[in-house]
């Protein structure tokens, strides 16, 4: 080859050299914009999405837009490699109904110009817990207690009134319970819970409203009218705040009332017995503070009455023990009251006003300071025909010696301290009328019992005035309390002033001759109740008069 050839040769080379080292900066530049490229897709597919909590069932996922994004690029969130709803533009996502205090994975995936590019690193989050079911139970005066059901992941629980949290509890498994106290009682309050996991604090609970008890001020009344042998009536009223009233007899439970009761009739109780009463407010949350008791005395029950040793002029009546009773009254065709006689004797001899031959209806009823038991049963007495009253001798000479049954002699008198009525324990003014019937001997033991029952301490406070038609046999020394008038012998009687007269009727209107004076055991209503009708209606006094 000549010298010109090979001069043309090599720069054929240094020609192709200096194109390839050109090209090369240039194909280099191209592979690094490529390895560019791929990096911040990398970096892209290699971050997870931003999650925000919403509420316990609701969040936002949020990402970064992607690197080639144009008008086609569109994102999908995936919820545990579970595609959630449709896809979106945007760069963020709600995603609701979630399971409260459930974990999850959540993800993105990316599609652009058709194709799938994609999916993003997942972020694993812990939804917030659902709040507790709660109850209140024992609410009082100024407490009362919570209880409530675990929930999904939750380590503890807030109790509010209102925003106020009141109280705070970690988990306990079965044992979610709280005794909360020291609020102002009677209050109104408004109970919310929430649960806490890791991730935060749940809504809070639908809210309760408890209504503390106000310090028991229930006042009840038993009328008297309503108390019998066996059962009495109570009286209250409504309480705003009462779902019902327990009735508590001897502190055990006699029945429960309504909301809207405001009385209830206790039955089925011994007579003549002492019960204490109360009543507890019942409310939503159990019992509140009871009422005041009450000490209730049962009427008596009712005497069994029977008639023996039936004569021309007498017989003998008899009658069972009364629970309860103090004393007891008879009666005779009807409501006639003939003996008050004090609870310790079960049995009289009738021998006053009796008609050989006719026929009477005899009855008792107990008596204490309630009231009088029902009646007995009525006993049927026919007296035998004929005889000879016991005041005439058989050949109808001048009376003996006046005989005055079932009444000891005057020094044998026991009076019934423990019977003397309450209401005539107090200042009054009583008179007695002694009918013009009684003379000498009958007379003398009738004003000397009155003279004894005036000396008993339990008399000291009642003035009497004994008022006679016959002269009087005075002892040495009366009673202060006593004063003896002197009336006219006819069946009016006028006493200076307006002191009650208390006169002793038999059948009929006639004043009875043997009057066995009972005051003292009778209350003051008693005494009136056990006179006639005639006697009312002669008479305007309608009770005792304080001096």
């Amino acid at each position: 080859m000549d010298k010109t050839g090979l001069l043309r040769k090599k720069y054929t080379y240094i020609l192709i050299l200096g194109i390839i080292l050109f090209l090369i900066p240039i194909s280099c530049s191209f592979l690094l914009a490529e390895n560019e490229e791929e990096s911040e897709k990398d970096k892209y597919f290699n971050t997870s999405p931003t999650i925000t909590h919403l509420s316990n069932n609701k969040i936002e996922v949020s990402w970064k837009n992607y690197p080639e994004s144009d008008e086609s690029t569109h994102y999908q969130v995936m919820l545990d490699h579970v595609y959630y709803g449709h896809s979106t533009k945007g760069l963020k996502q709600v995603c609701d109904k979630m399971i409260p205090g459930s974990k999850l994975q959540v993800r993105v995936a990316t599609f652009h110009k058709g194709d799938f590019c994609g999916i993003s690193t997942y972020s694993e989050i812990l939804m917030l817990p659902e709040p507790p079911e709660f109850s209140v139970y024992d609410v009082a005066t100024a407490s009362f207690c919570i209880v409530w059901s675990g929930t999904e992941s939750s380590k503890s629980y807030n109790v509010y009134n209102n925003d106020e949290k009141i109280a705070s509890k970690e988990e306990s498994g079965t044992n979610n319970k709280l005794s909360l106290d020291g609020f102002e009682q009677g209050s109104i309050l408004n109970i919310t819970m929430t649960s806490v996991n890791e991730t935060g604090e749940s809504p809070k609970s639908q809210p309760k409203v408890v209504q503390l008890y106000p310090i028991a001020s229930l006042t009840m009344t038993i009328p008297n009218s309503s108390i019998t042998s066996t059962s009495f009536k109570v009286k209250w009223k409504k309480q705003p705040f009462a779902t019902g009233y327990k009735i508590l007899v001897n502190d055990e439970s006699a029945g429960i009332a309504g909301a809207d009761d405001t009385e209830f009739e206790v039955t089925g109780l011994t007579a003549g017995t002492t019960v204490s009463v109360k009543i507890a407010i019942m409310s939503n949350g159990g019992e509140a503070a009871s009422s005041d008791s009450i000490i209730v005395q049962l009427k008596p029950d009712a005497p069994v009455l029977t008639a023996t040793d039936i004569s021309s002029y007498s017989c003998t009546l008899t009658w069972s023990v009364a629970n309860g009773a103090n004393n007891y009254k008879v009666f005779e065709n009807g409501d006639n009251a003939i003996f008050n006689v004090p609870s310790t004797i079960t049995n009289i001899t009738i021998t006053e006003n009796v008609i050989p031959g006719a026929t009477y209806y005899y009855k008792v009823r107990g008596v204490n300071d309630i009231g009088e038991s029902e009646d007995s049963n009525i006993v049927e007495v026919t007296y035998l025909p004929g005889g000879v009253p016991p005041e005439e001798t058989s050949s109808g000479s001048a009376p003996l010696s006046p005989v005055i049954p079932n009444r000891l002699l005057s020094s044998s008198f026991n009076i019934p301290e423990a019977h003397f009525s309450d209401a005539l324990k107090q200042k009054s003014v009583v008179a007695v009328y002694f009918p013009k019937q009684l003379k000498g001997a009958e007379l003398a033991l009738e004003e000397e019992y009155l003279e004894m029952l005036a000396e008993t301490p339990e008399m000291a406070n009642v003035r009497f005035y004994g008022i006679f038609t016959d002269e009087i046999i005075k002892r040495n020394k009366n009673p202060e309390n006593i004063k003896f008038l002197k009336a006219k012998a006819s069946d009016k009687v006028v006493i200076p002033g307006k002191i009650p007269v208390v006169r002793f009727y038999a059948e009929g209107g006639v004043l009875r001759k043997e009057i066995l004076i009972s005051i003292p055991i009778m209350t003051v209503t008693d005494v009136y109740k056990a006179l006639p009708e005639v006697m009312e209606k002669r008479s305007k006094v309608t009770n005792l008069y304080h001096e």
